[in-house]
């Protein structure tokens, strides 16, 4: 390290208000670890005292300004271009777990921003909850540190204890962090006047916000090998996995002809992109939208706005006719022909927020030991980045198909998940549902808290003894069925195709235990025949223990996550990405999509196949739609300071209102700070229920809201603000003389799990691919054997 011997002119320029001297040393050589120690600890005439203040810091550092250069000028010319560079690359760019890398096709900001980190010893980065993704060229790449290690002190200077966050080590566990700390039991003992001392810690996992905004006093970075990042680059480039990263630094540059073209950046086109890109086809994936997800993303409160006026806006556009019907484009060759794509399809509807009346009341609000009194809207929304509102709310299955899924293709890495620990079923003492009490009384409770687990079945009060057996009894004759159903046949064959509850009725079960397994056991399938109910039973039951007493999870940070994580993984196998990128038309020739032309009719991109959401469908494309025949899925969501069932801790709860309604089939879905979801003490109750042509599931979500968000009991759950908005499932009657080359997936479908979209995926890759593997599992390499046996 050089330190600079300051003239007289730099020495008083060196003098801040303070009085305090600034000192600037310069790197000469880049070492391949750095320690950053912060000073904690200062000296006054009074004795010593700890400095609490936190620092900002980020996951990644570059070391330019600090590097050593002859012209100090120059050096910081270059350095501020490039942060100028990164600063807007980094704003056009939407959030995506761990930062896959994609082309941001325009300028306008995406409803989810970045939350920049300006710190001292880190140029300003874009961050999000669980993950982050680092603006970073290539021929700066070489300047870059991560982030290993950070220690903390909690505590005073003469006492405390002392915290180590790790990120984990090698390819699986990288983007994964670990937390230990001394404040766990040990013991210790003196044997024949030798003292022995034994440490127990135990290591938890902690998402990466957690350790950013940790009371750090040293960090331990790790200088980046360029081939080896474990941070992806958000900047303009498109991810081989074989080749390493190539930058498109201009339109001009982006793929001119490809295998497949994927159209909308939903969860089923996300998936659809993945497996095709893994199985070594060309992709492109295109978004009109500026943020990833489509129907299915995520948004923080200030998203959720920005959302709301981008849809209006488009809708007024819509409204007013298009001068460019007639237009063409250059780009058409002999024999094509030009079909251009309108948006008569519209995927979400009757979209609506607002805030109660008891938002307007006052609340506490401490804030680095300040308190201070506001309205607790203004609360709220001074929070906003730390809201996570999905737009579909489901949950997997442990032993599903979605697991299977993301585990088989590894897609599990980029993603954290907690178990769904409360579920919850209407009581049959009563009409109607309230909040209930804490202590399971079913003479007092509406609600009935269901046990998942043998060990909870016997530990319930809610089930007396006989039912208890008789719950034993039938679940092990449900495995029974699963695996020999023939044995089993003069039991159930009968009731085959009739309702699942005369079956369970003919089976001596009735009551709280009915109640419990039709509606709680078999929510996965609603108004279920008898072999489709013992389907779900073994399918819920089978999922119990796989990874605990619950067998539902849901991804940390939202439903939003899965899509971008699907995403990830394309880009890791070539696939180039562009948000904001105007779909205008498609090229036909011989009955089958040839390109698709973006940008104004202005580029090309030639394909073999597209895949795409059914809002980028030409209007040519839909045959005669019956309204009535559209399904639709109802949804609201609601932001509150209490529960719904108040208990010793916070809770992940799902609730399955069907009874209220079979055909609508309603759900409840709570959870706030512990899922990341929400600020510490508010929590977000997302409402479910389908809706055809015909129904009026409207209804239904206003009287579960009705009964659930009671405002005459200190207890009761209050909506303190609400959105609501309908979903399109069903895909618009498709015309016979289509191309044959090309596929529409479905929208979100208001099932509890997602099966259905797997499914889909899984049917269109082998209408087109059926000689390649859906999303295989990758190839252990010998590195990664090595690790396992070490």
């Amino acid at each position: 390290m050089v330190e600079n011997e300051p003239n007289m002119e730099e020495y008083n320029n060196s003098i801040d208000d303070m009085g305090l001297i600034h000192k600037h040393g310069d790197l000469i050589t880049l070492p391949q670890c750095l320690i950053i120690r912060i000073e904690r600890v200062g000296i006054l005439p009074g004795g010593v005292f700890k400095l609490n203040e936190r620092v900002d810091f980020g996951e990644t550092l570059d070391v330019r300004p600090f590097c050593f250069n002859k012209n100090r000028s120059l050096n910081e010319k270059d350095y501020t271009d490039s942060q100028q560079q990164r600063n807007r690359t980094a704003e056009e760019t939407s959030r995506i777990l761990g930062g896959a890398e994609f082309v941001s096709g325009g300028s306008k900001q995406s409803p989810i921003r970045p939350v920049g980190i300006e710190t001292g010893l880190a140029p300003q980065i874009s961050t999000i909850e669980g993950g982050s993704f680092v603006a970073e060229f290539k021929e700066a790449a070489r300047y870059a540190y991560q982030l290993r290690a950070v220690s903390e002190h909690i505590g005073v200077p003469e006492s405390g204890h002392f915290v180590t966050y790790r990120r984990g080590i090698g390819q699986t566990e990288q983007h994964r962090w670990h937390r230990i700390s001394d404040a766990d039991a040990s013991c210790c003992f003196i044997l024949k006047n030798i003292f022995l001392h034994f440490l127990r810690l135990k290591v938890k996992r902690v998402p990466i916000s957690q350790v950013l905004s940790s009371e750090a006093y040293m960090l331990y970075y790790e200088r980046i090998r360029p081939t080896n990042l474990s941070l992806r680059w958000p900047s303009p480039l498109s991810f081989n996995f074989r080749n390493g990263p190539t930058y498109i630094r201009k339109m001009d540059d982006f793929p001119k002809d490809v295998d497949v073209v994927v159209l909308g950046s939903g969860l089923t086109e996300s998936i659809l992109a993945a497996a095709c890109a893994r199985s070594g086809l060309s992709v492109v994936h295109l978004d009109r939208n500026d943020f990833y997800g489509a129907e299915w993303a995520s948004f923080n409160l200030q998203g959720v706005k920005e959302w709301i006026e981008t849809l209006t806006k488009k809708e007024e556009n819509q409204k007013e006719p298009r001068n460019d019907e007639n237009q063409s484009s250059d780009l058409l060759k002999d024999g094509e022909k030009l079909v251009k794509i309108s948006r008569n399809v519209e995927m979400i509807k009757d979209i609506s927020q607002e805030w109660s009346g008891q938002s307007d009341q006052t609340t506490t609000v401490t804030k680095n030991e300040v308190s201070e009194e506001k309205t607790i809207k203004e609360a709220i929304e001074s929070d906003f980045r730390k809201f996570s509102i999905d737009l579909v709310n489901k949950l997997l299955l442990a032993k599903g198909p979605m697991v299977q899924t993301l585990v088989d293709s590894e897609v599990s890495k980029y993603a954290e998940f907690k178990l769904v620990d409360q579920l919850l079923c209407l009581s049959t003492s009563g009409s109607g549902i309230c909040p209930a009490t804490s202590d399971d009384d079913p003479q007092t409770s509406k609600f009935i808290r269901v046990p998942c687990s043998k060990g909870e079945i016997f530990q319930s009060n809610v089930l007396s003894l006989i039912e208890k057996r008789k719950l034993i009894k039938f679940m092990n004759f449900c495995m029974q069925w699963n695996q020999l159903p023939d044995a089993v046949a003069e039991e159930w064959k009968d009731f085959s195709d009739k309702p699942f509850e005369e079956f369970l009725k003919a089976k001596d079960i009735d009551g709280n235990l009915l109640n419990y397994i039709v509606n709680a056991i078999g929510i996965l399938k609603p108004n279920a025949t008898t072999e489709v109910g013992l389907k779900a039973v073994c399918e819920f039951v089978d999922s119990v223990g796989q990874f605990g007493n619950s067998p539902f999870l849901h991804p940390l940070y939202g439903c939003g996550e899965l899509p971008q994580c699907f995403c990830r993984l394309a880009a890791v196998y070539g696939a180039v990405y562009c948000l904001g990128m105007p779909i205008d038309a498609f090229v036909e020739e011989n009955g089958k999509i040839v390109a698709v032309l973006t940008n104004g009719l202005k580029q090309r991109i030639d394909c073999r196949y597209v895949l795409m959401n059914p809002a980028y469908l030409p209007e040519g494309y839909c045959s005669y739609s019956n309204p009535s025949k559209e399904i639709w899925v109802d949804r609201a969501v609601h932001i509150t300071n209490k529960p719904i069932l108040e208990g010793d801790k916070e809770k992940i709860t799902i609730l399955n209102l069907a009874p209220l309604n079979s055909l609508a089939a309603p759900r409840l879905f709570e959870a706030g700070f512990q899922m990341c979801l929400a600020p510490k003490g508010y929590y977000l109750v997302h409402l479910t229920a389908k809706r055809d042509g015909n129904s009026d599931s409207e209804s239904v979500l206003k009287t579960v809201e009705d009964e659930v968000f009671l405002q005459d009991g200190e207890k009761s759950s209050v909506s303190l603000w609400s959105l609501r908005f309908k979903l399109r499932h069903s895909v618009p009657p498709l015309s016979e003389s289509n191309p044959s080359n090309f596929a529409v997936v479905s929208g979100p479908d208001s099932s509890l799990t997602y099966a259905e979209a797997i499914k889909e995926a899984q049917l269109i890759f082998a209408r087109f691919w059926s000689d390649r593997d859906f999303l295989p599992r990758k190839p252990r390499t010998v590195e990664e054997e090595q690790e396992d046996t070490a």
